[in-house]
Formats: C-alpha cells, sequence, structure tokens
C-alpha cells in the first residue's frame, strides 16, 4: 500500500536572509495536528519565477495524495498568475495544499469542485489586487520621471537616480537597507512605512529595478 507523504515549502528571496521566521507558525500547525512531516524543502531565491532547484524537486516529488504545507502565499511566489497556474497543475494531480496564514485557501479537506472555486475567487482577487498596485506604482514612476524631465530641463541637469526616488515613500531606501540585511522583518518592514504587505514588495520591485539591484 502506497503511504501518503506530507512535505514543507519555505522560501526566502536571497541567501542573506534565512526561513527561520517562517517555522514557528508551520511547526506548530504541524503539532497541533499530529502531521508527521517526510520532508521539508527550502529555497533561497526570488519569487519571481518558479523555476527553482528546491520548488522543482519538490514539485516532481509529490504525488497523489500527498499534502504540501506552505506558511503564506508569498512564499509560494509572487505573480497570482503564475501562482494560480502552479497551483491548479499541483492539486490537478491530487496533491492537497495548506497554507497556514490564509486557511481559505487550503484545499485539504475540501471537494474538488469547492477548493477549485474558493482558490480561483480567492486568486482572481489577490490577481485584481496585484494588478492595481501595478498600475498605481508604475503611474508614480512615470509621473515621477515627468517631473524630474521638468526639473531637469529647467536646471540644466540631467535626468538622474535622485529623482527617480521620488516614486517610492519617504524613508523606503533607509528601511529597505535594514531589510535586506535582516535587521527588521518584512512586516516591520511594511509596518513602518504604512503599507500593506502586498504594496510594500510592489515598491521593492520598483526600487530594484531603478537601482539595478538584482537578487541571487
Amino acid at each position: 500500500m502506497m503511504m501518503n507523504n506530507t512535505y514543507i515549502y519555505y522560501r526566502v528571496s536571497t541567501q542573506r536572509q534565512d526561513t527561520e521566521r517562517q517555522k514557528p507558525a508551520v511547526e506548530k500547525y504541524v503539532e497541533n495536528n499530529g502531521i508527521k512531516v517526510t520532508a521539508v524543502f527550502e529555497d533561497h531565491v526570488s519569487g519571481k519565477s518558479f523555476e527553482r532547484p528546491q520548488y522543482q524537486a519538490l514539485k516532481h516529488t509529490l504525488k497523489h495524495g500527498d499534502t504540501l504545507i506552505i506558511k503564506e502565499l508569498d512564499r509560494f511566489g509572487r505573480n497570482y498568475d503564475e501562482i494560480k497556474d502552479e497551483w491548479h497543475d499541483i492539486t490537478n494531480n491530487g496533491v492537497s495544499i495548506v497554507v497556514v496564514d490564509n486557511p481559505l485557501l487550503s484545499t485539504s479537506g475540501k471537494s474538488d469542485l469547492e477548493s477549485k472555486l474558493i482558490s480561483n475567487l480567492v486568486f482572481e482577487i489577490f490577481s485584481y489586487t496585484a494588478q492595481k498596485e501595478r498600475e498605481k506604482i508604475n503611474q508614480r514612476v512615470r509621473e515621477g520621471m515627468q517631473k524630474a524631465k521638468i526639473i531637469g530641463t529647467r536646471s540644466g541637469k540631467p535626468i538622474g537616480r535622485p529623482e527617480r526616488k521620488d516614486t517610492i515613500p519617504k524613508d523606503f531606501e533607509k528601511y529597505y537597507k535594514r531589510w535586506i540585511n535582516k535587521r527588521i522583518t518584512g512586516v516591520e518592514f511594511a509596518k513602518l512605512l504604512g503599507l500593506s504587505r502586498m504594496s510594500l514588495y510592489r515598491y521593492i520591485d520598483t526600487y530594484e529595478q531603478i537601482n539595478n539591484i538584482t537578487r541571487e
């Protein structure tokens, strides 16, 4: 008789970060539900793509009847359209997914139809919100560049990096440096700027694009 297995997946964006902040909530869930974990997979890479070594190894390990546990959807990925496709690819193969921070999304204990209806609705809401955030930030980028162009024309100075920084919140760079060096968490980073975590990560993407920062 083939045994069903339970796997945990953690992800952080860089080698300098660790997964310790994700573990307490997941470990508590596992303990409270008497779950025996088969294996844990960890990636230290950006969530912009699903081409991650440990995630791909996990995906090839999962089989019908298994369960995958993640702490939150952001740890699964950053692009909600791709998350939705990946999510359905996994669940259509008979694998249950548990999202500790968002039980509504968890497919465990739900019928296939119920699971798909709920997850589709949640993903559409997330995707719509993310798209609106991207549009808002892109608009601010365009406005910032236009402002820089006007200032540059009047002063004779070239359009440069300092003007582009107007497109992100005040004190963002200061807190970004603390966050990237693990001196504050993403939750603390967002709270300091008065942003939602979704908004924060959109600004992080914009800031890193403007400053040509690549996180391996």
